[in-house]
């Protein structure tokens, strides 16, 4: 029986942990959806989608509205992914050597123009197309998750499809050119 999430809610201020486990199920993907649209890299993403719910438990009881957690995870998500790329720009990686930026750099699956063109989008255009690609939400849906009209939802996503297939076709003709 799915229980309402207000519900899960209260049950996991009391502690139960397999409410908690269930709040998670329903939202994993969405915030990993968001996670990755901002970091741009799934291993990244991975760390900051578990800390994101591990955060989430913690503050629980800050949770005003219990209907409304998958918005509110979302959010501390967002703020989490922030704080990390706010911590790269202070402190840039440097890989060991050459080889293995070049080896990091390589995708083992044929999706490295995607992950190429979806990176060098800004937030608020990558953000749209992977919540409504990655995590299925509808236009409605999305315009909630944005605070933005379902119109402004549908400009939004219809401009990030042609600003991501722009950058495609450039990289396909930088490719074969």
């Amino acid at each position: 029986m799915d229980l309402p999430e207000e519900r899960l809610v209260e049950a996991s201020r009391r502690g139960d942990d397999l409410a908690y486990a269930d709040l998670v199920g329903r939202h994993v993907r969405r915030v990993f959806a968001i996670c990755l649209a901002l970091l741009g890299e799934a291993a990244d993403a991975e760390d900051a989608v578990q800390d994101a719910f591990m955060r989430g438990f913690r503050k629980l009881p800050d949770l005003r509205d219990d209907a409304r957690f998958g918005s509110w995870i979302g959010q501390i998500a967002r703020n989490r992914c922030r704080d990390l790329l706010r911590r790269r720009a202070r402190r840039p990686e440097r890989p060991l050597t050459d080889a293995v930026a070049a080896v990091t750099a390589a995708p083992e699956d044929g999706f490295a123009a995607l992950r190429q063109a979806l990176a060098c989008l800004p937030e608020d255009h990558r953000l749209p197309l992977l919540l409504y690609y990655f995590d299925g939400k509808d236009t409605a849906a999305l315009a909630a998750e944005l605070g933005l009209s379902p119109a402004g939802a549908c400009t939004r996503l219809h401009r990030a499809r042609l600003r991501l297939r722009v950058l495609l076709e450039q990289e396909e003709a930088t490719r074969h050119g």
